[in-house]
């Protein structure tokens, strides 16, 4: 298990974050019938993401999977399924 004492936090101006998301959007050549909105991170990507790719079906996730409800506590991957 990693050193989650000093784990490394990533941050990104909301310039960074728009700009993240035109790119996938002009990038992408698939259609899809809607976003799934990861919460406490991903829901304004989610809707920036929703206006450039006109979807309106934005359904947001919920992880519960944390070690504790400490701010920056060590979450676990969650599963989804089986490998």
């Amino acid at each position: 298990m990693k050193n989650m004492s000093n784990p490394k936090i990533i941050k990104f101006s909301w310039d960074k974050i728009h700009n993240i998301c035109k790119k996938f959007s002009k990038n992408n050549n698939k259609e899809f019938d809607c976003i799934v909105a990861i919460t406490r991170g991903g829901l304004v990507p989610s809707v920036i993401l929703s206006h450039l790719l006109d979807i309106r079906l934005v359904y947001p996730l919920q992880v519960y999977e944390t070690e504790s409800d400490v701010v920056n506590s060590f979450k676990k991957k969650p599963v989804f399924g089986e490998n």
